[in-house]
């Protein structure tokens, strides 16, 4: 039972053991009210089941289920003040009410944390210049990494009951992005049997002033100026960082070492890692992360959406060059964010062997602030460690070079879906990047929206247009890249690995929301070959797929990364159409025919890209099927690919295929309106 559901569930028995605890309604009328309010409270219906809970009382003042359940409906829609005030009442009637003397001090707690104020800007920038010094000889014990275990967390700790609020102008929908059915949920073709093919090559998709502006990027770093940024938020695919790391590897080779970036000095998670850097810390630092249903700090977290906090002076977390290897073997400033607030402790940096500085934390109000400590450029390492007087709270650290180079930060937390961005506090997210706005910003989910049943396809729409508009408030010139998920791949109850549709149902929205935020999208899934690519990746040699079919193998991330810096740096490159005289035996003509029978059924769920990656697969496997390559070209139209789609009609020229010829011209039309609908002129005429 997924996690949700349990929420739901339990949700349910506290709200209908708290109203059996209290005294019944003396009128009927105001029973049927309260009945009604309790199926709408359930359903998640919280303003109308206020809304009845409030007629409840206006019919019988006294009855104090009603006045009990009001308070729950408030607590849905984050009224602590409302919540308070009804519970208050209901415990002077019933002092020893077990379910409100539980909650209620988390709604006191909830409305003072949001009544604290929460100050924009930066409430330190300082430049330290520390003297040259040793570098640091010890190592990093390893017990310390084996038996890092984050402590066991309370539920009510690790979700905060304002963050668990979902805003309700998100439409509920019907369809669910995975059906129950099996048809709905997997494809109907197996993936048996090796059809290891060198995937095509993926393009970024979008507007092409869009895609121009993120090929930009690449531009300024070729020009040496000064440092180039890539941000990537995302889920585990990000949070390992093989993917991004070999990014940071090819882009710095080309273009200069601009340093690490961005990593806390302590593990907020069990496996947190960083790629050519050496990271060490004790066991006890608490560390907080965005949740899909909150975090117990409010929202106050470092920009990667993760924090450690801990007031014990044994505890020390430290960040250093690596020692092998042509990456990450050098570094001349090291960025430290932390959090002022009423009360906050002190902070021990030490760089290297020197004498540790002491840093406060303490401040009028919840603010961000950022030190600089500048050395010369070389082996060195961080240390940080709390004095001990109260808790610190680090919101992230960077170890940077001076430039020209790039640098790439990576900050993916696993689990994680695009509607994270919505827990963040804005102001503490805007001083944040203001002390480092990338020059790209890269945003990579998907694959765990695919995997929630309760998610509908309108629900979702809403969700990603809701972060992107979060996202564009805090970057609003930023070049944007959305990466799509990763193909995967299931076994159903026969055994049979099948591939998992969701997958290209959450791409497609991906690629329908992105351009109206001025973002590009990158299909990652079309990017390892499309359905069942994940099952054959699993089978290569070297194996490139985990065994999970959701993951990558460190190999298999690399190879992801060359394809993505591919894609950076070309804007197309011509398909590789197969040699129709090529001689196809009876296996080939199978398999073609299976993944033309697939295709065929993506193009019945609307999923054409997808499709048109099948019937490119069976082109390749059967370059005579010209039944494959008619309904690839078609495929490649409806996806508003009109030029491949033209490539590919081309080929069929000689042959006797008469409607081959009418979408030929029906396609020449459609790419001639493109190409008009792009050109500056146009577009002026458009504006209001």
């Amino acid at each position: 039972m997924s996690r949700f559901i349990r929420f739901c569930l339990g949700f349910a028995l506290f709200a209908c053991a708290g109203e059996a605890a209290a005294r019944q309604c003396k009128r009927a009328t105001a029973e049927t009210q309260l009945n009604e309010a309790k199926a709408q409270l359930h359903a998640g219906q919280s303003r109308a089941a206020a809304a009845k809970y409030r007629r409840c009382l206006r019919i019988d003042s006294g009855c104090l289920p009603c006045r009990h359940g009001l308070g729950w409906a408030l607590w849905a829609q984050a009224d602590w003040q409302g919540t308070i005030r009804e519970w208050e009442q209901v415990l002077k009637e019933q002092p020893e009410h077990e379910v409100i003397l539980r909650f209620l001090p988390r709604a006191r707690a909830s409305r003072d944390w949001e009544a604290a104020e929460i100050r924009p800007g930066l409430a330190r920038w300082v430049r330290l210049q520390m003297p040259e010094s040793l570098a640091p000889s010890d190592r990093c014990p390893h017990r310390m990494i084996e038996k890092h275990r984050q402590p066991k967390l309370a539920s009510w700790q690790r979700r905060s009951p304002k963050n668990a609020h979902v805003p309700e102008n998100l439409p509920a929908g019907q369809r669910h992005i995975i059906s129950r059915s099996e048809s709905g949920r997997l494809d109907e073709t197996t993936t048996m049997g090796a059809d290891l093919m060198t995937p095509p090559f993926q393009a970024f998709e979008g507007h092409a002033d869009d895609l121009a502006a993120i090929r930009a990027v690449l531009t300024k770093a070729q020009k040496k100026e000064g440092i180039t940024r890539l941000a990537f938020w995302g889920a585990s695919h990000v949070e390992a960082d093989h993917f991004t790391g070999r990014v940071r590897q090819i882009l710095q080779s080309q273009y200069g070492d601009g340093g690490h970036g961005f990593l806390l000095p302590a593990r907020p998670l069990t496996y947190y890692r960083g790629r050519d850097v050496e990271l060490c810390s004790t066991a006890a630092w608490r560390g907080d992360y965005v949740k899909g249903q909150g975090s117990d700090t409010g929202g106050l977290l470092g920009m990667g959406g993760a924090t450690v906090t801990s007031g014990d002076p044994e505890q020390f977390g430290w960040l250093q060059t690596t020692r092998k290897g042509d990456y990450g073997r050098s570094v001349s400033r090291f960025d430290l964010h932390l959090l002022h607030q009423p009360g906050g402790g002190g902070l021990l940096v030490q760089m290297d062997n020197q004498e540790p500085i002491r840093l406060t934390t303490a401040g009028e109000a919840l603010q961000a602030a950022l030190y600089q400590i500048e050395i010369k450029d070389g082996h060195h390492r961080l240390m940080v460690r709390p004095v001990g007087d109260a808790p610190v709270t680090i919101l992230g650290a960077s170890m940077e070079r001076d430039g020209p180079g790039v640098v790439v930060d990576a900050m993916g937390i696993r689990g994680r879906t695009a509607s994270t961005w919505l827990h963040f506090e804005p102001k503490l997210q805007a001083a944040l990047l203001s002390s480092r706005m990338p020059d790209l910003a890269v945003l990579a989910y998907g694959t765990n929206e695919a995997n929630m049943r309760s998610l509908t396809h309108e629900r979702y729409r809403a969700q990603l247009t809701q972060t992107l508009g979060r996202m564009r408030q805090l970057m609003p010139k930023t070049p944007c890249l959305l990466i799509g998920p990763s193909d995967r791949a299931v076994r159903d109850r026969q055994g049979r690995w099948r591939t998992w549709i969701p997958t290209y149902q959450v791409a497609q929205i991906q690629r329908e929301i992105a351009p109206e935020f001025g973002c590009g999208f990158w299909d990652l899934a079309l990017a390892t070959g499309g359905p069942d690519s994940m099952a054959q990746w699993v089978v290569a040699e070297p194996r490139l797929g985990n065994r999970d079919r959701i993951h990558f193998t460190r190999a298999g991330y690399e190879v992801l990364a060359e394809h993505f810096v591919r894609a950076l740096e070309t804007e197309a490159v011509p398909l590789n159409l197969p040699d129709p005289r090529a001689e196809v035996d009876e296996p080939d003509r199978e398999a073609a025919a299976l993944r033309f029978a697939a295709g065929k059924r993506y193009q019945e769920r609307q999923l054409h890209a997808a499709a048109a990656a099948l019937f490119a697969r069976a082109c390749q496997k059967d370059p005579a099927h010209l039944e494959a390559i008619f309904e690839w070209a078609r495929s490649l139209t409806l996806s508003g690919r009109h030029q491949d789609a033209l490539t590919v009609l081309g080929s069929l020229r000689q042959a006797n295929c008469p409607r081959c010829r009418d979408l030929l011209a029906r396609v020449r039309v459609d790419a001639d309106w493109e190409s008009l609908r792009s050109l500056p002129e146009f577009r002026a005429l458009r504006r209001p």
